[in-house]
């Protein structure tokens, strides 16, 4: 019973880490696939895309943070690295916010 409840549970951790891959690789492939004089759809349309792949990534965090526990998680090194690069694309995702609504977003907070 123990060893098929481990195998099915690694199987299933294989699982998500190779769809994790999956999105890792299409994130890299969209993200550089600038081109010159590229159209403006195409320029909001990987965006719209960086902001899932941002969300996607949030939610790995938040189910490995969940299924490990904070201290697992944190131990290891690969784990680190996502959190820090999570909280990166959450502060990029923060200042094209205030790039692109700058003057409303001073008004709302009453800091302009």
């Amino acid at each position: 019973m123990v060893n098929k409840l481990t195998y099915r549970t690694w199987s299933c951790l294989q699982t998500f880490n190779y769809i994790i891959t999956t999105v890792i690789v299409v994130n890299i492939v969209i993200l550089a696939s600038t081109v010159y004089n590229e159209s403006t759809a195409f320029t909001n349309a990987k965006e719209d895309c960086n902001y899932g792949f941002t969300a996607m990534f949030i939610v790995e965090a938040a189910i490995k943070i969940t299924g490990l526990g904070w201290r697992s998680y944190w131990r290891n090194g690969w784990n680190k690295f996502d959190f820090f690069l999570i909280l990166m694309a959450i502060v990029d995702l923060g200042f094209t916010v205030i790039a692109a609504h700058g003057s409303q977003v001073c008004q709302n907070m009453m800091l302009c």
